[in-house]
């Protein structure tokens, strides 16, 4: 008991308490307001299914009805962190702390409880409040303890894990406005560099399908799944994952505390090792998402496609080496751009090449058990979980699944003519979707000009 006491500085708990305590009152206030104060205020004279539905979607985080609640769960944690480590980021505040007699992990570990406790109690308050009312009025005709003892348990799980991410992400940097705008990207980089990629890919290489790729991978993410608990809710190995996340970045965050120098405080990157990781971080993002204008040009052909690639990686490598360097005086940095472009332009002649000939593969119709030819990659998800509604309807499934060998057979054929022509935005998007004897899924997406390939 005395060594994990000896972790916990009280001065240093009172002190933060003193200095923030608006935060997690404003936070209470708000939530009040939105909750408990919203839900004694609805007409409940008569059962009312639609109210009903309303009140209990209150309790989750639906973007649409209750979008007050996500901004509370993206803000208010993201906020405390910063706060309560402000000290860090700044160069007389950070000298001063660290002159005290107590060792950093009585430093981080008493600002980080005060975070854990200044962001959970406003949520449990509010709801004990609503089990109050729950008991006592009506409303327990419209929901259950259960439904406010799931809202408070995310409300807290994600809230924690979006605090727990922030102490880390502001350990790596000196700036207190680059912690915040790290924080964010930190949860959105992999999934948007995975969106990203697979955006590029569905205009560089011929047949390559974006959609299918993304929607049941971004939606694993923190930020994302959180808005998707009004449709499902969370899973127990979920709720686990998402435990050994918080804690992970918690303990990873102390650790990475220790190693940090004072003297770094005030710079965007702390740690020079991590300055390529953040210098090249900055140009594939750049890259990357400059293909959302430039593929609308042209048609998306390769050429300016490529023409986007340079200028924006270009502007994304000089911005952060001013960043980094405090400095426009970088040129002479221009050989790590040289190696950035070599590399991106053995990638581009490679897919341009067709290396792994992903376009040219084409299945052969002996291996097919059946093939999706229609418009919607969502209508063959679906099919595909509902097979005994596709043989009840025959007349249905004949205009989108083919089993006849014979029409498998026509439509490898066409498969085949599209991958030895040009890309072609005539004619409608269709998706080819073959499903092999092995399981496995083949699938592709083309503008198809029916008159133009009317003979398959």
């Amino acid at each position: 008991m005395k060594s994990v006491t000896s972790l916990f500085n009280r001065g240093f708990i009172i002190s933060d308490i003193k200095r923030f305590w608006w935060i997690s009152a404003i936070h209470a206030i708000v939530l009040f307001f939105i909750l408990p104060f919203t839900h004694m205020t609805q007409d409940l004279t008569y059962y009312n299914q639609w109210v009903q539905n309303r009140l209990r979607r209150s309790l989750t985080f639906d973007m649409y009805s209750n979008g007050m609640q996500l901004f509370l769960l993206y803000v208010v944690p993201v906020l405390l962190a910063v706060l309560l480590f402000r000290y860090m980021q700044v160069i007389k505040s950070t000298g001063t702390a660290h002159s005290l007699p107590c060792k950093r992990r009585v430093h981080y570990c008493s600002h980080s409880l005060v975070g854990i406790i200044m962001y959970s109690v406003p949520v449990v308050l509010n709801g004990i409040v609503l089990m109050i009312i729950q008991r006592t009025t009506v409303l327990n005709q419209y929901y259950t303890l259960r439904h406010i003892w799931e809202w408070m348990g995310i409300t807290i799980l994600f809230g924690l894990l979006f605090f727990a991410v922030s102490v880390f992400v502001g350990m790596f940097t000196g700036n207190s406005v680059a912690q915040i705008a790290f924080t964010y990207i930190f949860h959105i980089l992999p999934g948007g560099i995975y969106a990203l990629i697979n955006y590029n890919l569905s205009y560089l290489v011929r047949g390559y399908t974006f959609e299918h790729f993304s929607e049941s991978v971004l939606t694993n993410f923190p930020i994302i799944r959180v808005m998707e608990m009004h449709h499902t809710s969370l899973t127990t190995m979920q709720v686990i994952i998402y435990l050994i996340m918080t804690v992970f970045f918690l303990v990873g965050a102390v650790y990475v505390y220790e190693k940090r120098n004072a003297e770094d405080a005030g710079d965007v990157i702390a740690f020079r090792f991590m300055r390529p990781v953040f210098t090249y971080g900055v140009v594939v993002c750049s890259m990357l998402l400059s293909a959302v204008y430039f593929t609308s040009l042209a048609n998306g052909a390769f050429w300016i496609i490529v023409f986007g690639y340079v200028i924006t990686s270009f502007l994304g490598y000089w911005i952060a080496q001013i960043l980094l360097h405090k400095s426009f005086r970088v040129w002479h940095l221009y050989k790590g751009y040289l190696a950035y472009v070599f590399l991106i332009i053995l990638i581009l002649a490679g897919i341009s090449a067709d290396v792994t000939g992903y376009v040219k593969r084409v299945p052969n119709p002996e291996q097919v058990e059946s093939i999706y030819f229609g418009y919607s990659l969502g209508e063959w998800r679906y099919m595909q979980k509902s097979q005994d509604y596709i043989y009840r309807h025959p007349k249905y499934s004949s205009m989108h699944f083919f089993w006849e060998s014979e029409n498998i057979e026509h439509v490898t054929q066409l498969h085949k003519s599209l991958t030895k022509q040009p890309r072609r935005y005539q004619g409608r998007k269709k998706y080819i979707i073959y499903t092999l004897e092995n399981g496995k899924n083949i699938i592709r997406e083309y503008f198809i000009d029916e008159q133009l390939h009317a003979p398959y």
